[in-house]
C-alpha cells in the first residue's frame, strides 16, 4: 500500500484541519480503531461553514483524565460537511450517544463526517505525541499546545505541511 496522495508537501488543498476529540467525553481511541467514518462537533461557525468534502484533517487526542498520552492519533479526510445529528448521511457511524439522541438541540454543535485513512493509536504504532509537536519549531505555537482547547482547528499550508512530515517520519 502506498503512501496517501494528501500526505505530500506538493499537494494543495484550500484548507486542512485538526480536530480534537477529548477522553473526557468518549473513547476517541476506539473511535478511530472501530470505525472506518467518524463523525466529530465542529463549534465554531466559522469552520463549520469552511469545511469542505475532501479536505484532509488530522485527528488529536485530548487525554483528559485518561492516561493515554495526548497527540495526533489519525489522517484522514473530510466525507461530510457539518451536519445536524437528525440530517447526517451515515447515522450507523455515529457515536452510540449521538445515534441514541439523533437530535441536538437548537445552537449545538454540527458534526463532520471523516474517513479515517490511517490510524495510529499509540506511540507504539507511531502516532505523533504532543511533546514533539509542543518542541517542533512551528507546531509549538499553534492554539492545541498553547491552549489545548477547541474542537477543531484550521491549518495553515505550513503547519499542515510540518504536521505531514511528522506522521511519515513516525510511521512504524
Amino acid at each position: 500500500m502506498g503512501e496517501d496522495k494528501r500526505l505530500s508537501s506538493n499537494v494543495h488543498f484550500d484548507r486542512a484541519w485538526l480536530a480534537q476529540g477529548s477522553m473526557n467525553y468518549f473513547d476517541i481511541s476506539h473511535y478511530v480503531s472501530d470505525y472506518q467514518v467518524i463523525y466529530l462537533s465542529v463549534n465554531i461557525g466559522k469552520h463549520q461553514k469552511e469545511m469542505k468534502v475532501g479536505d484532509p484533517i488530522f485527528i488529536w487526542r485530548a487525554k483528559g483524565r485518561s492516561h493515554d498520552v495526548s497527540g495526533v492519533i489519525a489522517f484522514g479526510e473530510i466525507l461530510e460537511t457539518c451536519a445536524r445529528l437528525d440530517q447526517v448521511k451515515l447515522p450507523q457511524y455515529l457515536l452510540p450517544v449521538d445515534r441514541s439522541k439523533r437530535v441536538d438541540a437548537p445552537g449545538k454543535d454540527l458534526k463532520i463526517g471523516i474517513k479515517i485513512l490511517e490510524r495510529r493509536v499509540s506511540p507504539d504504532d507511531g502516532m505523533i505525541l504532543r511533546e514533539t509537536v509542543a518542541k517542533h519549531p512551528l507546531l509549538s505555537q499553534t492554539a492545541i499546545i498553547k491552549a489545548g482547547t477547541g474542537s477543531t482547528f484550521s491549518l495553515s499550508e505550513d503547519r499542515f505541511s510540518a504536521y505531514c512530515d511528522l506522521w511519515k517520519t513516525h510511521k512504524v
